[in-house]
C-alpha cells in the first residue's frame, strides 16, 4: 500500500467503502501513520459508532436524531495495521503487555514510576540493592511501591529486594493503624515467597496474614475469604491437598454469601474448588460438576464463548463430564471449545486449547470414533505444550492411554515427557489418570491397561521410584 492509498483509507474515504453495507460513522481517529510511536510502530486507531443489527431499520445513516430514536448505537475501537508492522510487533507487544499495568494510576503515580524506571536503568544491576535500601529508608510509599513492582518482574535476587520493600510498607501501614494496607502488603509478601520458591515461608506468611484478617476484618469478611483462597493455593503448592481443599471450600462459601454467586471472585473460587475436588477427592468429579456448570454458564453470559476465563472453565468441565460418563455432553463441549480456541494462535488461552485437543482424543477413544486419529492428536498436543506444563502433563497421560497396540510410540513419548517433567511427575500423572478412568471404564479396558503398562515403564525403565499404593496419586486435569 503506497502513502496516498494509506491516506485515503485513514481519512475515511476508502474506509467508508468497506462499511457501505453497515451503519457506521467515524467518531475520532488517532493517525499514528503520520505520528508513529516512539518505537516506530505505525497504525490508525478509529473510534467507530456502529448500530446494532436488527435495531431501528429506519435509522438515518448519518447517526442523527432519527437514528438515536430508532436504534441502539455502540462506540467501539478499530485498529488499521500494515501487515509488515503487524508481523513485527510481537517483541514490542510483550514489553507493552508487561509494562502497561505498571503505569496505571493517577498522574503523580505515573510520573514517579517513570522516574523510578529511569533510576533503575541508570543504577544497573550492581546498584540495585543500594537503590532499594535508599528507597526503603526514604519512607515514600509511592516510590517504594514503584520500585517493588519493577522488582516483581525479576528473578530470586529481585524478589528478595522486593520483599524488603513490601516488609517496610507493611510496617508503615501497621504504624498508622491501616488494616487494609497491612493486609495488602502481607498478601504481597506471600506472593513473593511463593514466586521465589520458598514454599515454607509462603505457608508461614499466609497463616500470619489469615490470622490478622480474621482478627481485624472478621472471619466472614470478603477480603478474609480472598486471603484464605490465596493460602489454599500455597497449601496446594506445599503438598497439603486436603488443607487446600478445606480452605478453598470455606473461602467459596464466604464469597458466595458476601459477594453473590455470580461475582468474579466467587466464580474463581468455584473453579478452584471444582479442580481440587476433581483431582484430590474420591469421586470428586461428580461433586465438582455443579460448580463448573454454574461458573461456565456465568462466564459465557458475561464474557462470551471465546474469552480466556470461559475457555479455562470449559477445559475443566469437559473432562469432568467425560469422567462422569456424559460422553455426549463432553463431546459437545469439546467441539464448542475447540472451535472457539482456534481463533487464538497464542496467549494465555493456548494451554487450555491444548488440553481440549487432548480430551478430544480421549473422548474419541472412549467412543470408538475411528474418524479421529486419537494418538496423533494427543501426541501433537504434547509436542506443542512446551510452554504450558499442565497441558503437557494432560497430553502425555492421554497419549499414553490411547496409544493402543503401539508400545514403541508410547514409550518414546514417555521418554520425552520424563526428560521434560522428571519421571516422578510423569508416573504420578499416569497413575492419576488411570485412577479417575477406572470408575468409567473398569480395570480391564484397553485405556486403563495401557496406562498401567505406562506407569510400570516409567517406574522400572525410567527410574521414577515405586508409587505408594496407599497414597492417592496427584495429577492435573
Amino acid at each position: 500500500m503506497c502513502p496516498s492509498e494509506i491516506e485515503t483509507v485513514i481519512t475515511g474515504v476508502g474506509f467508508a467503502s468497506l462499511v457501505s453495507t453497515c451503519q457506521v460513522s467515524i467518531v475520532t481517529l488517532k493517525n499514528r501513520f503520520s505520528k508513529p510511536l516512539w518505537n516506530g510502530y505505525r497504525d490508525a486507531i478509529y473510534t467507530l459508532r456502529v448500530r446494532a443489527p436488527g435495531d431501528g431499520s429506519a435509522a438515518g445513516e448519518d447517526g442523527g436524531d432519527d437514528a438515536e430514536a430508532s436504534g441502539v448505537w455502540h462506540n467501539c475501537e478499530c485498529q488499521l495495521h500494515m501487515e509488515p508492522y503487524y508481523d513485527a510487533r510481537l517483541p514490542a507487544l510483550r514489553a507493552y503487555v508487561a509494562f502497561r499495568p505498571y503505569f496505571l494510576g493517577q498522574e503523580a503515580v505515573f510520573a514517579e514510576r517513570e522516574r523510578m524506571l529511569r533510576d533503575v536503568h541508570r543504577c544497573g544491576r550492581e546498584g540495585l540493592k543500594h537503590l532499594t535500601e535508599k528507597t526503603e529508608e526514604g519512607g515514600d510509599e509511592i516510590r517504594m511501591l514503584a520500585l517493588e513492582d519493577l522488582l516483581g518482574f525479576g528473578n530470586m535476587e529481585a524478589f528478595a529486594l522486593a520483599t524488603l520493600l513490601a516488609t517496610a510498607r507493611r510496617d508503615l501501614a501497621v504504624n498508622r493503624n491501616d488494616d487494609l494496607a497491612t493486609v495488602k502488603a502481607q498478601r504481597t509478601l506471600v506472593a513473593y515467597a511463593l514466586a521465589s520458591g520458598d514454599v515454607a515461608r509462603a505457608v508461614a506468611e499466609g497463616a500470619a496474614c489469615l490470622d490478622d484478617c480474621r482478627e481485624k476484618l472478621g472471619a466472614r469478611h470478603a477480603t478474609t475469604a480472598r486471603v484464605r483462597l490465596e493460602v489454599a493455593h500455597v497449601l496446594e503448592a506445599s503438598g497439603d491437598a486436603a488443607g487446600a481443599l478445606a480452605a478453598t471450600r470455606e473461602a467459596h462459601d464466604v464469597l458466595e454469601a458476601a459477594e453473590g454467586p455470580a461475582h468474579s471472585d466467587t466464580l474463581e473460587a468455584s473453579v478452584t474448588l471444582a479442580r481440587l475436588l476433581a483431582t484430590a477427592a474420591e469421586n470428586g468429579c461428580a461433586e465438582a460438576a455443579p460448580y463448573l456448570e454454574r461458573a461456565h454458564e456465568a462466564r459465557r453470559a458475561a464474557y462470551g464463548d471465546a474469552h480466556s476465563s470461559t475457555l479455562r472453565t470449559l477445559a475443566l468441565l469437559a473432562p469432568v463430564r467425560l469422567l462422569t460418563g456424559d460422553l455426549d455432553g463432553a463431546r459437545a463441549l469439546l467441539a464448542s471449545g475447540r472451535a472457539s480456541s482456534r481463533a487464538d494462535a497464542g496467549g494465555p488461552r493456548r494451554g487450555d486449547a491444548l488440553k481440549l485437543e487432548s480430551y478430544a482424543a480421549l473422548a474419541a477413544s472412549l467412543r470408538g470414533d475411528a474418524a479421529i486419529d486419537a494418538p496423533a492428536l494427543a501426541a501433537a498436543a504434547f509436542r506443542d505444550s512446551a510452554a504450558y506444563p499442565n497441558a503437557g502433563l494432560v497430553a502425555v497421560g492421554v497419549a499414553a492411554a490411547v496409544a493402543v497396540d503401539d508400545e514403541a510410540r508410547r514409550n518414546g513419548l514417555l521418554v520425552a515427557a520424563a526428560a521434560r517433567f522428571g519421571p516422578p511427575k510423569v508416573a504420578q500423572q499416569l497413575a492419576f489418570l488411570r485412577l479417575v478412568l477406572v470408575p468409567l471404564t473398569g480395570e480391564f479396558h484397553a485405556l486403563t491397561k495401557n496406562l498401567k503398562a505406562a506407569v510400570s515403564h516409567v517406574e522400572l525403565a525410567l527410574g521414577a521410584g515405586i508409587l505408594d499404593p496407599s497414597v492417592r496419586p496427584r495429577g492435573v486435569l
